[in-house]
């Protein structure tokens, strides 16, 4: 982060909360850098946005987007082979995969049992994953490599409809290769699952202490993703170190009110 980006969340900011927040900033530089977002976290609710007033508006829990629209077709239970207990104890984070592709219904009921909608609640979905005051900030993009009967692209995940929407063909896993700092694994895996945050959507209840909410709805869906490829004899293994500015720009979120937050390659493992 530089000045230009600490000028931008200050623009954003009202005076008291800039001045704690300020302080905060401070006081941590000369301790542990690490630790500024569990302490902003700490600040008092009195500096929270309730939902009524919040700046960024009323959350909306389904993004969609334009492009082409690819109908999944409807996941299979029968593809999950073993029982949680065995999923859990045979899970693994898998880095080496058969050059092989994997088929659009397995891809289907990954994104439907990890981070699907399974009905609704006085008209808020229930989605597969728990989420901090049911408000969802997780978005799912697909970076597709090898899939049959699927064309290599960027797409992105739509739970309502349960379809996939392209925004960029074409082979991306160069990209990918080089923004993961040369992860072999990204750059083989026949898709690559990139989970975003809207922090937004967790900010309109629990001003700072969204972040941390919304990091603990994400290990939520990581976890899914990682027991339902277990269950159907995939791999997978979650990937942190990127370039977030360069994955942000290829999937074509801003960074701000939406950013990039971990990636999972998925395929069949060596």
């Amino acid at each position: 982060m530089n000045l230009d980006d600490l000028d931008k969340i200050k623009k954003v900011l009202g005076k008291d909360e800039e001045y704690v927040a300020s302080k905060v900033l401070h006081d941590l530089m000369h301790y542990s850098p690490n630790l500024v977002y569990h302490f902003y976290s700490l600040i008092p609710a009195k500096y929270s946005w309730p939902m009524e007033k919040t700046r960024w508006g009323l959350p909306k829990l389904i993004k969609k987007m334009e492009g082409k629209k690819i109908k999944l077709p409807p996941p299979k239970e029968s593809l999950l082979k073993m029982s949680v207990a065995d999923a859990l104890k045979l899970r693994r984070s898998i880095r080496r995969f058969k050059n092989q592709p994997i088929n659009v219904e397995q891809l289907s009921t990954l994104l439907y049992y990890s981070v699907g909608i399974k009905g609704s609640s006085w008209g808020i979905p229930l989605r597969m994953f728990p989420s901090a005051g049911a408000l969802q900030p997780i978005e799912t993009y697909v970076q597709v490599n090898n899939v049959t009967d699927l064309a290599r692209g960027i797409y992105h995940y739509e739970p309502d409809e349960h379809i996939l929407v392209l925004l960029k063909a074409g082979d991306y896993s160069r990209e990918m290769y080089l923004y993961t700092l040369q992860q072999e694994h990204v750059r083989d895996a026949p898709v690559n699952i990139i989970l975003t945050i809207m922090l937004n959507r967790t900010q309109s209840k629990y001003g700072y202490r969204a972040y941390r909410y919304a990091l603990l709805d994400t290990g939520h869906v990581g976890e899914n993703i990682y027991l339902v490829s277990t269950a159907m004899g995939l791999g997978t293994c979650a990937v942190g170190a990127y370039y977030d500015k360069d994955i942000d720009k290829l999937i074509g979120v801003d960074g701000i009110k939406e950013f990039s937050m971990i990636i999972y390659p998925v395929g069949v493992p060596k």
